[in-house]
Parts: structure tokens; sequence; C-alpha cells
């Protein structure tokens, strides 16, 4: 885990350092929805964040990026008294290299994964509480998009490498870019 940690630290003070030297530097904001996959959507519904990256541009054609933000997936098909959510924070780094207007970007790093549940109303059965679980696991996306002027529309095939298995999603998020 420390080895993930280092790496992921590297490669942001590694992106925010960049600016110092000559390049385009961006930030993209925007709005990001998902769908689980396999396994993953038998027990979650779609998803609903935002997110932040940073481009540094090494060319017209090539940028370095960083991404983070935060994915919420609600449980489904629950009992009204069970309720819960996984959320997801990336600390992906990435290359983004751009075809005319459209672009791929394969990413890598980390992701923050937490959980919680709530049992309620129960109570005469002995039955409730609640729980919280958070783990730092690889996580990894491929994607690609549309850049038109500021705008970033972009579609992703996003995983995380948990202990206690796999969550994959495909993902989609709209954006702004603003110039630093």
């Amino acid at each position: 885990m420390k080895k993930h940690f280092t790496l992921v630290l590297m490669l942001t003070a590694f992106f925010f350092t960049a600016q110092a030297q000559k390049g385009d530097l961006r930030l993209g904001v925007g709005v990001d929805v998902a769908m689980p996959l396999g396994d993953f959507s038998e027990g979650y519904g779609i998803g609903l964040g935002g997110s932040v990256k940073g481009l540094y541009g090494l060319n017209d054609d090539a940028d370095i990026t960083f991404t983070t933000g935060y994915l919420r997936f609600g449980m489904k098909d629950m009992p009204e008294d069970v309720s819960g959510s996984i959320g997801f924070i990336p600390l992906l780094a990435g290359y983004r290299h751009q075809f005319g207007g459209l672009y791929v970007e394969p990413q890598v790093g980390l992701t923050v994964t937490k959980s919680n549940f709530k049992i309620s109303g129960l109570e005469a059965f002995g039955i409730s509480g609640s729980g919280t679980a958070s783990s730092t696991d690889l996580g990894y996306a491929i994607g690609g998009g549309y850049l038109i002027d500021k705008l970033d529309l972009g579609i992703r095939f996003q995983g995380v490498s948990a202990s206690g298995g796999s969550f994959n999603l495909i993902g989609f998020r709209a954006a702004y870019n603003f110039s630093l």
C-alpha cells in the first residue's frame, strides 16, 4: 500500500511542479453519471457524482492528466428498513492523446472506496445498527471523448481492484475546461 501511495504522490508532485515549465495548464470541472457492471450492478443502482481533472499540455495533441472527484452508488432492491451506498474517490494519473476533437485517455492510480449501511425499524426483533468501511485500492480507467472548444464529453470503462472483489463501471462525463 505504501508503494501505491508513494507512486500517486510522485505523480501528483510531477503534475503540479510541471506547471512551472512551459506548457498549457487547464482544469476541467465535470458532472459524472455511471452504470455499474457485472456483479456490482446486482446490488447497486446508477452512480452520480462530480470530478475535477487537471491537464498539463505537453504539445498540441498530448496532455498529462490527474483526476479526482466523488462518485456515489446507492443500494437497490433492499427492504425499506435497509439502506446503504458505496462511494469512490479516484486519484488517477493519465495520458490524453487527441486526434482532432477526439481523444483517448488511459489512467491508473488509487481509488478510495467508502461504503456504509444502515438497518432500522427492526428493533423489536433485536436487529438494528449501522456500519461503515473504507479501503484504498488499485484504480484504473480507459476512456475517450470529444472536445468541443472548452466542453469535454467523455465515456470510460473504470475499474477498482479491491481485496473483496472488483467493481467495474461505465462512466459518462460532461465537463468544462478552464485555462489557468
